[in-house]
């Protein structure tokens, strides 16, 4: 849940007496879980792969296994860049900061995909016949 509020002011003026206050309650969830659950993977990609949303400081918000949630910090490296991906462990991370929405700037928040490489399967050792 998120809450936002803003005052009231006469005659609209950013200086103008404080008249009351606007308020309002977001709950987030729904629409988060939509970015997470609405990135588009085939079924191998879903299989090996975390969709995440984090907040600036890491803190998983949401995230396709729904693991972690509001607990897990997932760390971008220092240097991290509006958009970028890097090799971990055998996975692939890819990151890219929210954009906000027309001139708000947003909150510091990225979209995270974490992907395990594919497993690939030794090839067949024909075995010897007899002759």
């Amino acid at each position: 849940m998120a809450t936002y509020a803003a005052a009231i002011r006469a005659g609209g003026s950013a200086k103008g007496e404080v008249l009351g206050v606007l308020g309002i309650h977001f709950d987030w969830r729904p629409q988060a879980r939509a970015v997470v659950d609405g990135v588009r993977l085939t079924q191998d990609e879903r299989s090996r792969s975390r969709v995440m949303l984090l907040d600036s400081s890491g803190r998983v918000l949401a995230s396709s296994d729904r693991k972690g949630e509001l607990v897990e910090v997932f760390k971008l490296p220092a240097d991290a860049s509006a958009m970028g991906s890097y090799a971990d462990r055998g996975a692939t991370v890819g990151y890219a900061l929210t954009p906000g929405y027309e001139t708000y700037k947003g909150l510091g928040w990225y979209g995270c995909i974490t992907q395990a490489e594919p497993r690939r399967v030794a090839p067949a050792v024909p075995r010897a016949t007899a002759a």
